[in-house]
């Protein structure tokens, strides 16, 4: 666990890239960009309120438009912390 990456301490390194999501680091942030720009379009805002939100995690090619629309919503000044809880798949 960890990353050799300055700043990402306990970042844990990909191990799905290239099959449930873009392998290539550029062409995901256009995948994640092009999601996310397409929520903004359709009215999204963020809210300051939000607390917690429950997001999809499947392959961003199964439900990478709706988890964008839950993070759409959220406002990136307002995150102090984010909790992962999920199922291990291995």
């Amino acid at each position: 666990m960890g990353s050799s990456r300055p700043g990402l301490r306990g970042v844990r390194r990909p191990t799905h890239a290239g099959s449930w999501y873009e392998g290539d680091p550029d062409l995901l942030r256009d995948e994640l960009q092009q999601m996310l720009g397409a929520e903004y379009a359709e009215g999204a805002m963020a809210d300051p309120k939000l607390k917690a939100v429950i997001s999809p995690h499947a392959g961003l090619r199964y439900s990478g438009s709706v988890a964008a629309g839950v993070f759409a919503r959220l406002d990136p000044a307002t995150v102090k912390q984010v909790v992962l809880i999920g199922p291990s798949h291995h």
